[in-house]
Formats: structure tokens, C-alpha cells, sequence
């Protein structure tokens, strides 16, 4: 790790001393790409605007920016301490009580202070007049270096610096800022004087900010290697999937800068997956594990083609295109990547990676990102199909539902949690009316597909907290935790209804079938009853049949 670190340490000085460095400042919530070719810094031409008396002393140079830029508190921080020293020098310089470098937030159409030279902050919003802030805005867009006074002691001067912006951000010739120096005594020093000192002074402030930004992007990369080696050598194929996938959507968010990464897994057999893992550095928007993910949607897309998809600035998609399935669009965020897990020439599942902010994930973490989803393929392949081999040994391989082993193993769960924490639970028991008859009119092919289709019906209706299980031959029930009895009548209602009304297609025939329903609810303490929850239901279900089927009943 040491040596990796080193190289690339030094193959960035390299690039950087040779003018190929392309680095990245975060302000105000956007990233500016800072090139180290300074030459344009020039005093074009003066221009004296008159927009009004009265002005403190003051010297004013731009910086050009992205158009767009949002304010985001905070953000600018560790670069103004960086450049605090520097300005204190040029304000001792020219005999400046207070030197700001400010920058536009061009959808409020104003500056903010950004980094000034002593610890206090000058407050944003109350500094300077309105034609104070007219003469910034113009000689930051004209691009300029001028005077607020013809004849007498300038109490203005202005001078812009080219930097360059993210090509997907906009122009590189939008002007964003200003280096401000107040004196209420006024500029020391004459007008040729700082004509030859405005742009010494931009292109050595610019060439400060960019070895700032060089060092943060060495940083990062370190940091992204360092993750990437621990995986190598951490991320094994055991069968602690839980483990596993935590790990790797960490990981992800450490090495990338996101503030979310989501892990999928995929059936591409089936083309569908479901939601496994997230992770987040905040409350993030994003749906909780175990949501289906659905071919239609952005995600299931990556899955099916394995083609990787980044959206540096992700509002394009933002409520317009599902992430996961239909029912769920892009939630609010600027930064949206996702990958393709893929093991022998088949997708395992997918990593969705997000941020609050536009320009968040870059190419480089994008990189790293799809290495760690690289290693964590194999892994990952392992652990699943150690769950999938447990989970068929549980699991009715017709419906996918749980099968009776299962279902009397969660049932003892619940019970058990019911009385720890003095709560109700119940089962809802339902057999499908006059399956036989359907087995015999249409064959054992329509009556799978009838079993299927109530299954289907089930887990649409059920909650996600719900155990649907298949416990003999057309017989279902759900387990409800932490239900009273007329919640648990409400689901068997609403599963009836629901049941009634759906047909399923087989062999060129429309069926509908009905079933009925007992329900039966335990609560905590009740003696005598928690080994009799299942007999009540199957009693209540009895009843049902005998009044005709196609109802809902409990004792």
C-alpha cells in the first residue's frame, strides 16, 4: 500500500510541474476544474463605470465560474483557512483592513464571501452597497481591469482570473467572483502600481488554490487505494452475507464521496432483483432493503445490458425515471452511478451510488467504485448461493413461497416475540374453494398456475412484515405479527377481494377461483391458546366453508 500511495503521489507532482494536472474545487456545491496554466491572468483594458460616489477603498479581482452554482455553507471552509495567510499579505500589502475572495451564486444573482484574511467571517449578506455589488458584477463579467474614479486616488479597482469550469456545467467564460480588499483609508499606492500587482496577485492566489485542490485530490486517491487493498484482502467468500454486503456498500460510500450506495441483488433468469443493502451518510431518499427491483426501471436496465450509467448531475432524471421499479422515480439528489456485478458473463445484481450534489462522483471514484464491485462479484456470488441453498430447503419451489417447515419456525418466533414484549400476533388460514374441480375440468398444469396466481395475490396484499407460507396442497396462511383481531379480519378481507377479482390465464383458458378464509389471533399471556392459535384458525376456516365459502370467519 505504501508503495502504491508513493506512485501515485509522485506521478501526480509530475503531472502538475508539467501543466497536465486537471484538478477540482468544490464551492459553494459545485466543482470548478482548476488548470495550472495561469497565463491568461492579464489586465485587459480600464474602464471607469460610474456607479455612484461614496465608495470605501476597495481592489477587485474575478474569478471565472461555472454558471449555475448553488450555496452550500461550510464548503469553502479548509480552503479559506489555506488561503487566509496569503490574503493577510496582499491586505498589509496595499494597506487593506479586510481582503475577501468572493464568488457568485449566479441563481441569487449576488457574491459571497468565500475566504478573507483574518478568522472573523464578513457577513455576506451586509457587506457593500448595491453599486458596490453593480461594479463587481460588471467588472467580473467584462472581464476587466478598472477604477472606480477617473482623476483622484482609485477607491475601486477590478481585474478577472480565467479559470477553467466542468465542461457539464457550462461556459469556461462565465465570470463567478471577486477578490475583494477593503480600506477605509484608501488604497495605498498608484494606479500603475496596482495595474502591475492585480494580476501577480490573481495568478498567485489561483496557483495556491489549485495546489490546495492537487493535494485534496492526492488525498482522496490514497484514501480510495486504501480501501480498495482492504477489500482485496479482507473481502473473502463466506457465508456472513449480511456482513459482506455492509462492507461493500461502506466501502463504496467511503472511496467514492457518495453520500448513499445501494446494493441490489439480480435474477436474470427471472429479470427482477431486489434491494439488499444501503447504506448512507444522511437520511437519503432511498427505498428500504428488500425493494423489488423491476426490468423497466434504470437499474433493472444496468442489470439486463451490464453497461454502466453516471449521471454527474442527476436532476435530469430526478422524478422522471424509476430507479428500482415503477412505483419508485429518482429521488431527490445531483449524482446518481450504477453498476453492473457480474461473475462468468452474468450480472449478480447492480451498485447504485448517489449524492446530495451535483459533480459529487467523478470518474476517478467511479474507477474505484467498479473494483470494489469487481472483487466484490466473486464474493458476493458465494454468500448468495449459500443463501439460495438454504433458502429452497425452505421455500415452496411452486409458489416461492415459504413452505410448512419454514412457516412453523417463524410461527414459534412470533409467538415467542409476543409474549416477550406483551403484544398480539395472529394467522390468517386460507384454502382455495373447489380446487379439485379445477385440477379435474382444466389438469394439474391450470392448477399450478391457479396456486401461483394466489400466491401472487398474497404477497401484493400482505405487509413486508407478513409471512406468507404454503403449508399443504391448496392451503396458504400468513402469519401477522403484532396485530389485533381486527386488523388480521381487515387483511383476510382485503386478500378475499382481491382474490376474487383476479383471473390467471392457462392453457387458453380464463379462471377465477375464490377461497375462504379463518382467522385466529393470540395475545400475550394468554394460557393455554399459543398451541391452539393454529387449530382456532383451522376451526374458523371449518366454518367458513360451511356457510358457503368464498367468506371470512373466526370463532
Amino acid at each position: 500500500m505504501g508503495a502504491l500511495a508513493v506512485a501515485f503521489v509522485a506521478g501526480a507532482a509530475v503531472a502538475v510541474l508539467a501543466g497536465v494536472w486537471s484538478a477540482r474545487v468544490k464551492i459553494f456545491g459545485t466543482w470548478l476544474r482548476l488548470a495550472p496554466d495561469m497565463s491568461a491572468v492579464t489586465a485587459r483594458r480600464e474602464r471607469r463605470p460610474t456607479p455612484g460616489g461614496g465608495f470605501r477603498a476597495s481592489i477587485l479581482m474575478s474569478l471565472d465560474a461555472p454558471a449555475g452554482m448553488e450555496s452550500a455553507q461550510g464548503v469553502q471552509r479548509e480552503l479559506a483557512d489555506e488561503l487566509r495567510g496569503y490574503l493577510g499579505d496582499v491586505a498589509a500589502q496595499h494597506g487593506a483592513d479586510l481582503a475577501m475572495l468572493w464568488l457568485r451564486v449566479t441563481e441569487r444573482a449576488s457574491f459571497e464571501s468565500m475566504a478573507w484574511n483574518h478568522s472573523g467571517a464578513p457577513d455576506a449578506n451586509v457587506w457593500g452597497s448595491e453599486q458596490q455589488r453593480a461594479l463587481v458584477a460588471w467588472a467580473a463579467g467584462e472581464g476587466v481591469v478598472t477604477f472606480d474614479t477617473a482623476d483622484s486616488a482609485p477607491t475601486l479597482a477590478a481585474s478577472r482570473v480565467d479559470l477553467d469550469a466542468v465542461p457539464a456545467l457550462g461556459s469556461a467564460a462565465q465570470a463567478g467572483g471577486a477578490l475583494v480588499l477593503h480600506a477605509a483609508g484608501g488604497i495605498r499606492g498608484s494606479r500603475a502600481d496596482l495595474r502591475l500587482w492585480l494580476p501577480r496577485h490573481a495568478q498567485r492566489l489561483a496557483q495556491l488554490v489549485e495546489l490546495q485542490v492537487t493535494r485534496n485530490e492526492v488525498a482522496r486517491a490514497n484514501r480510495q487505494l486504501r480501501v480498495l487493498t482492504r477489500n482485496a484482502q479482507e473481502m473473502q467468500a463466506t457465508g456472513e452475507q449480511e456482513t459482506l454486503e455492509r462492507g461493500i456498500a461502506d466501502s463504496v460510500v467511503e472511496a467514492s464521496g457518495a453520500d448513499f450506495a445501494a446494493l441490489v441483488a439480480w435474477d436474470p433468469e427471472l429479470r427482477r432483483g431486489a434491494l439488499r443493502r444501503v447504506t448512507t451518510r444522511y437520511p437519503a431518499p432511498v427505498p428500504p432493503a428488500n425493494q423489488p427491483v423491476e426490468e423497466g426501471s434504470l437499474v433493472g436496465s444496468v442489470c439486463l445490458d451490464g453497461t454502466p450509467r453516471l449521471w454527474e448531475n442527476a436532476r435530469t432524471v430526478v422524478g422522471v425515471e424509476p430507479l428500482f421499479a415503477a412505483a419508485s422515480l429518482v429521488p431527490s439528489m445531483g449524482t446518481l452511478a450504477i453498476l453492473a456485478l457480474q461473475r462468468g458473463g452474468h450480472t449478480l445484481g447492480a451498485l447504485v451510488i448517489g449524492a446530495r450534489e451535483p459533480g459529487v462522483i467523478r470518474p476517478n471514484g467511479l474507477r474505484i467504485s467498479k473494483l470494489i464491485a469487481q472483487l466484490a462479484a466473486s464474493a458476493l456470488e458465494a454468500a448468495w448461493e449459500i443463501e439460495e441453498v438454504s433458502e429452497r430447503s425452505l421455500t415452496d419451489q411452486l409458489t416461492r413461497l415459504w413452505n410448512r417447515r419454514h412457516f412453523d419456525e417463524q410461527l414459534a418466533r412470533v409467538l415467542s416475540e409476543a409474549d416477550r414484549y406483551g403484544r398480539s400476533c395472529a394467522i390468517v388460514l386460507a384454502d382455495v374453494d373447489r380446487f379439485k374441480q379445477v385440477n379435474d375440468s382444466y389438469g394439474h398444469e391450470s392448477g399450478d398456475d391457479v396456486l401461483k396466481m394466489v400466491a401472487g395475490v398474497l404477497r401484493q396484499v400482505a405487509r413486508t412484515t407478513d409471512i406468507c407460507a404454503r403449508i399443504g396442497g391448496e392451503e396458504f396462511c400468513v402469519i401477522v405479527p403484532q396485530t389485533t383481531l381486527a386488523g388480521a379480519m381487515e387483511l383476510a378481507e382485503r386478500i378475499r377481494s382481491k382474490l376474487e377479482a383476479t383471473s390467471v390465464s392457462s392453457r387458453g383458458q380464463e379462471l377465477r377461483v375464490t377461497a375462504s378464509f379463518g382467522v385466529a389471533t393470540y395475545t400475550a399471556g394468554a394460557i393455554g391458546e399459543k398451541g391452539q392459535l393454529f387449530a382456532a384458525a383451522d376451526r374458523a376456516l371449518y366454518l367458513a366453508k360451511a356457510e358457503g365459502r368464498n367468506r371470512v370467519k373466526t370463532l
